[in-house]
């Protein structure tokens, strides 16, 4: 695992609530790590749900995830240091 570059990459805390007609809403949460120090929040929430809407099975239950309903709530981490165990 590489160790993230403070000045280099930015943390983000990413909550993102799932809404599907006929079903519970689910609420993930993680972190996103960015290549560069600024990111849009829109280019969070792409990145975002096209790595979390594969792990969900979906067509499963007869639903396409397109049509879900989605929220996500990102928030910048501050923070003085990351440190990544090697």
């Amino acid at each position: 695992m590489e160790n993230v570059k403070k000045e280099l990459n930015a943390l983000y805390s990413v909550s993102v609530s799932i809404f599907a007609k006929g079903y519970k809403k689910i609420v993930l949460s993680g972190i996103f790590v960015t290549k560069n120090k600024k990111c849009s929040h829109e280019k969070i929430k792409t990145k975002c749900w096209n790595f979390i809407a594969p792990q969900i099975p979906f067509e499963e239950y007869g639903i396409s995830p397109e049509e879900v309903r989605k929220t996500f709530k990102i928030s910048r981490i501050k923070n003085d240091f990351i440190f990544n165990e090697e």
